[in-house]
């Protein structure tokens, strides 16, 4: 007996021709008086073959070998039809026929578990090694571990949805609560601000058991000196105010990685302007400007960024790197580390160039975000809920928020961008007010 998991292709060519032949990788023998045999099958199965990221369009087919074609599959050789899940049963007998005899779902929690961890890896791992090879860096090497803290990250964003609600054992390993991590507080634009993210990161490896606070670096020294560098400081000055600093060499240890707490300064920065970014492309004068300043650091950095955005965030711009013969124009965007800093401009200016204070979107966000925070609208917590929000808007979205703020309409605000967060009308009416008061005084960037 065999077994093979086929979409819903190759089931349609089956029906309308009467057979077809498969891939290796998607069949197996097994012994059909012992189940564990039908269970190892699918798994050897999604292990080995192609990412299946919608289980519901494949369906599992039992059928009798015939001789000498082991990969070919009669429709009178099959013996039975077992869906992958419960939206797999709907979608063959809706699209094909109502008559099929498709058994329950049985294997469903082994779907479940492929899609949302090893595909997921599988994501993660292919994001960092397209990533690494686009800003020119050497990708050999082992990226398990690495691996592993992105997927804990990520899961615990899933789980948990602030880093803050971590508990103490979540909070032990610095690269996955890093990935967890989500800027709350209204912390300057800019290069500084994303500093003040590192600080607020140790400060709750170091707190463990403190749930949200808006205060938690504010009275630390190493925000003071930060704060003293001033809104507008450039990268460098940062590395050159903290270096020596206890905090630093603190920091250091728990970012045990090569580069120590700037890699997740590094991440952070990335993070933030890759997020509403079409191309990357676009950003290779800010990355070839990091990569100067931090070069131990950035490497580190980069790997996560690729493993936080996945493959398929960017895998058009790892396209134009690979120069693939049969796209037409490939080669014509120049690989990211190539894009060299313009000779008419020295590093500084191209950094102020690139600096997050002068981008649009992230001033939409800090003006919004300091609403939320100065309305002292209902808990602090959920304040911070909101804030979270708006960090995750796109650029459209920030514009139909603020235009909503403008107009006062707190039921739409309500409505279309903050329902799950459970708060009053009357939070929302605070905001808008909060929002008027920054306009009127002025403090509007």
């Amino acid at each position: 007996m065999r077994i093979a998991i086929i979409d819903k292709d190759q089931f349609a060519n089956l029906l309308k021709y009467g057979e077809i032949i498969l891939p290796k990788y998607l069949y197996r023998y097994i012994d059909a008086s012992e189940e564990s045999s039908e269970l190892k099958a699918i798994r050897s199965i999604l292990h080995d073959g192609i990412p299946m990221e919608y289980p519901s369009q494949y369906i599992i087919v039992r059928y009798e070998e015939m001789k000498n074609a082991s990969d070919r599959v009669n429709v009178d050789s099959i013996k039975s039809l077992m869906a992958t899940n419960a939206d797999s049963r709907r979608l063959f007998t809706t699209q094909f026929r109502k008559d099929l005899i498709i058994e329950s779902e049985k294997y469903s929690g082994i779907f479940s578990d492929y899609l949302n961890i090893e595909f997921q890896k599988q994501r993660i791992l292919k994001g960092i090694v397209a990533f690494r090879r686009m800003c020119g860096l050497d990708i050999a090497g082992d990226y398990g571990n690495c691996v592993e803290k992105i997927f804990r990250g990520n899961s615990n964003r899933i789980q948990y949805r602030h880093h803050y609600l971590l508990p103490a054992e979540e909070r032990e390993e610095p690269y996955s609560l890093m990935i967890s991590y989500d800027r709350h507080a209204p912390y300057p634009s800019g290069w500084v601000g994303y500093f003040c993210d590192v600080i607020e990161t140790y400060c709750y490896y170091v707190n463990r058991t403190i749930g949200y606070s808006e205060n938690i670096i504010q009275n630390t020294d190493i925000y003071k000196i930060v704060q003293r560098c001033g809104p507008k400081a450039l990268s460098k000055d940062i590395y050159d105010a903290v270096k020596d600093e206890k905090f630093t060499r603190q920091a250091d240890k728990f970012f045990y990685l090569q580069g120590g707490c700037f890699v997740p300064y590094i991440f952070f920065i990335l993070r933030d302007r890759f997020r509403n970014e079409d191309s990357f492309a676009c950003k290779s004068n800010l990355i070839e400007r990091i990569k100067s300043i931090f070069p131990e650091a950035f490497d580190t950095a980069c790997t996560f960024v690729g493993g936080f955005f996945g493959y398929d965030r960017f895998y058009d711009d790892y396209y134009s790197v690979l120069n693939l013969p049969f796209i037409k124009g490939n080669g014509d965007r120049p690989e990211i580390i190539e894009n060299k800093l313009t000779e008419d401009k020295d590093v500084e200016n191209q950094e102020k160039q690139d600096d997050p204070c002068d981008n649009g979107t992230s001033l939409l966000k800090r003006n919004i975000c300091q609403a939320i925070y100065n309305s002292g609208a209902s808990s602090k917590k959920k304040r911070g809920s909101l804030i979270v929000i708006v960090q995750r808007c796109d650029v459209s979205e920030l514009n139909e928020i603020k235009k909503l703020l403008e107009e006062k309409n707190s039921n739409d605000l309500k409505k279309k961008y903050f329902s799950n967060v459970g708060c009053h009308t009357r939070t929302f009416e605070k905001i808008c007010e909060s929002y008027e008061e920054l306009s009127k005084q002025g403090n509007l960037i």
